[in-house]
């Protein structure tokens, strides 16, 4: 058999290979980093509507006579309070 490349053909395969590999995984690692910007912002929602439903739960708790401890009005969390939950 007649070898151009003078080398073992196994070298670039190998090599072409994992290079392939790194490339794919860069991708991926990409659309994930681009994708999660919107799995975080419904997290972020459904954290606040969390946040509102605790508060309502306390104020009625508070309203009948249940508790003694007043929530007050009603503050909505804020965008950093939002990401550190």
């Amino acid at each position: 058999m007649l070898n151009l490349l003078g080398a073992e053909p196994t070298v670039p395969v190998v090599g072409g290979a994992f290079g392939l590999l790194a490339l794919l995984a860069m991708y991926l690692l990409r659309e994930l980093n681009r994708s999660s910007g919107g799995a975080w912002r419904v997290v972020r929602e459904k954290n606040r509507e969390l946040h509102r439903l605790r508060w309502e739960v306390a104020h009625w708790q508070y309203r009948c006579g249940a508790t003694d401890d007043d929530p007050g009005r009603y503050i909505p969390p804020t965008e950093q309070e939002l990401r550190t939950w």
